[in-house]
Parts: C-alpha cells; structure tokens; sequence
C-alpha cells in the first residue's frame, strides 16, 4: 500500500519550492488599501522650462493642481530634447500632443496610475513662472519594479512609454 497524507483544515498547502509571493507591480492588494501621501509643488518654475518629479515608490494616483495663470502640460515622458549625443531621435511629447493641460487657476486632474515619475512644463508661450501642487498617493512597490515599462520599442530614444514615440 502506498503512502497517503490527509491534510488538516489547519494545515498550511505547501507551496512549490521557489514561488516568492511579495509586493511587485501585479500585487493587487498594494492597490486596495490607501497609499502613502506624497506632496509637492512647484511656485518658481519659469514657464519655458519642465521639471520632472520623481517618486519614491509606485503611485496609486495623482492629482495635479494649478496654482497659477499659465498654462501648464502634465506629461510622462520629458518634452522633444535629445537624450544624448549617440542617440538618432528625440522624445516629442509636445509636438505630438503626449500631454494634457491644465490652463488656469484651479484647473486640475485626478489620475489613476501607476508611474515612477511625472513631468510638468509651461506651454513656453511666456517666460512668467508657473505654479502647481501635486498630491500622490503612492504604494510600498519599489520604483525598480516599473522598468519593463520603459522599454517602448517604437520609440527611437529609448526613453518613455508604450505608445509615446517619437
């Protein structure tokens, strides 16, 4: 007779050796409970330039504000610089329209993303500083967890998301 094993309504299933379950961009549950805050803002941005804001862990969402009478682009990609020398193309989230705006006091946008990193810039039509607040609420994922989404094989730069090339 062969050996037979019952388990237990207690007992614990054994998992396959090497399966680690732990907090990574497909865990759900880093999703379903309320994030961390993270608050920043800018009052001296000049409106022809961009600043990238970077966040310590994956966001859950963001919400942008306006403080100001200029224009402002929220985009996810930097803005059409060359990112070196050696590279052929350039990242053209302006002259694409890969951005929203947000075009007067008060205007705002509530996202639901997940992302390491967000750019603001002005709409360069004036050199008078912007303003904005951003408000993030951020998971316990790693930030190192997002780079399968870098690579955007459309885009020539190598730099951005999928369906941002150049």
């Amino acid at each position: 007779m062969g050996s037979h094993k019952t388990w237990g309504a207690m007992q614990a299933v054994p998992r396959r050796s090497g399966t680690q379950y732990g907090q990574g961009i497909g865990n759900t549950s880093a999703y379903m409970v309320s994030g961390y805050p993270f608050i920043t803002g800018s009052t001296t941005m000049k409106g022809t330039s961009e600043m990238e804001i970077k966040f310590p862990y994956v966001t859950k969402r963001i919400v942008i504000i306006n403080r100001s009478d200029e224009e402002i682009r929220v985009h996810f990609s930097p803005k059409g610089k060359p990112i070196d020398t050696t590279t052929a193309g350039s990242n053209n989230v302006i002259g694409n329209l890969h951005y929203i705006t947000l075009d007067t006091t008060e205007d705002s946008m509530d996202m639901q993303v997940k992302v390491d990193r967000m750019y603001v810039s002005g709409d360069a039509s004036s050199a008078a500083h912007t303003s904005f607040q951003i408000f993030a609420e951020l998971t316990s994922i790693p930030t190192g967890s997002l780079g399968a989404l870098y690579a955007n094989t459309s885009d020539t730069d190598g730099v951005g998301w999928p369906g941002l090339s150049d």
